[in-house]
């Protein structure tokens, strides 16, 4: 994979996860090279395969969401998130990707409420006050989405995926 081999690896992971089925990190990853070729139906049956064997490690329930937004299931990506930010209420990149769902549904008020969840847990992620001052105004609070808009920034919530950093490699 990190070689840009991904049909090798995909037949690699997939290898692995016939030698030791019952370990999600090969479904995961499985997932994972799937979403980079473009075939977004096998990585959503990858990644609920996954998440059945390992509801812990939360990139998975993650990268699941954002291929089910690509896939144009949106209630469904809310679904997990939802499940997600109740369950590991302390991580702030569930309630970012919460907030992004919320403002393709035009839920701005969800959408303002989730990302400010998201900003307290992680202030450094300036990158969600531009989805924030669109979420204020599509309340119509010009005052609040200019303030957002000036703390907006570039910095992601971070995503601790140890798993596609070693893929990948970098840090």
């Amino acid at each position: 994979a990190r070689a840009g081999l991904k049909d090798a690896a995909a037949i690699a992971f997939y290898d692995a996860s016939q030698v030791d089925p019952e370990d999600g990190r090969w479904m995961y990853l499985r997932g994972v090279i799937a979403r980079d070729l473009k075939q977004n139906a096998k990585a959503r049956a990858d990644f609920e395969a996954a998440l059945k064997l390992d509801e812990v490690y939360l990139p998975i329930r993650y990268r699941l969401s954002d291929t089910l937004v690509d896939l144009g299931d949106i209630d469904g990506a809310r679904k997990v998130l939802e499940r997600t930010t109740r369950e590991h209420s302390d991580q702030a990149v569930g309630f970012a990707m919460l907030g992004q769902i919320s403002m393709r549904q035009k839920r701005y008020t969800d959408a303002i409420e989730n990302l400010q969840r998201a900003l307290k847990l992680e202030p450094q992620a300036t990158q969600l006050y531009k989805t924030l001052a669109e979420a204020y105004t599509g309340v119509g609070n010009a005052a609040a989405a200019k303030e957002a808009e000036a703390k907006a920034g570039d910095v992601p919530p971070r995503l601790a995926d140890p798993l596609v950093i070693g893929l990948y490699g970098g840090g």
